[in-house]
């Protein structure tokens, strides 16, 4: 399972090294991902359900209500083979589960107000006990991340923009 969905992504860009000041003139790699709006006029709401053989994904989105320009995208996954083979194994599996969300509201021509959040979970616990080997593999994370952003146009040439964010 990929960490970013691929429902939600617009772009995304690879830099192998060596990059602009615009991303701190670094010589590692970076990897630049763009997660898209989402789709429907006002008020109308769209949605999409897929099952893989390891994780089932669930999008909705939409425009804002009323007369407020502007959508809204949900998204939750969740790997479901951790519930399965636990049932025929006496083996824990690892499990991962995301659930995502981005509004995007256009008050004006001017002035855009977007909203992102995201909240992941990853938990392992294998042990591997037989006549060739042993060990011991344990991970549990946790991630939390939203920010809030403010863009305006400033005159005809000015540009703007504020963001707030928190990590976890």
């Amino acid at each position: 399972t990929s960490a970013f969905n691929p429902e939600t992504i617009q772009r995304f860009e690879l830099a192998t090294g060596g990059f602009s000041v615009k991303y701190g003139d670094r010589l590692s790699s970076l990897l630049v991902i763009e997660n898209r709006e989402g789709r429907g006029g006002s008020g109308m709401m769209n949605g999409s359900a897929s099952l893989s053989i390891t994780d089932a994904n669930v999008v909705l989105e939409g425009g804002l209500p009323k007369s407020l320009k502007g959508s809204w995208l949900v998204t939750g996954r969740r790997t479901y083979y951790d519930l399965v083979a636990e049932r025929v194994t006496d083996q824990e599996f690892p499990g991962f589960a995301d659930l995502q969300a981005r509004a995007t509201w256009t008050p004006s021509a001017a002035t855009r107000l977007t909203m992102f959040s995201l909240t992941s979970r990853q938990a392992a616990n294998l042990e591997i006990d037989d006549d060739e080997g042993r060990g011991e593999f344990q991970d549990d994370t946790d991630n939390d991340l939203a920010w809030l952003r403010f863009d305006a146009s400033i005159g005809t040439r000015g540009q703007s923009r504020t963001t707030v964010a928190f990590s976890d």
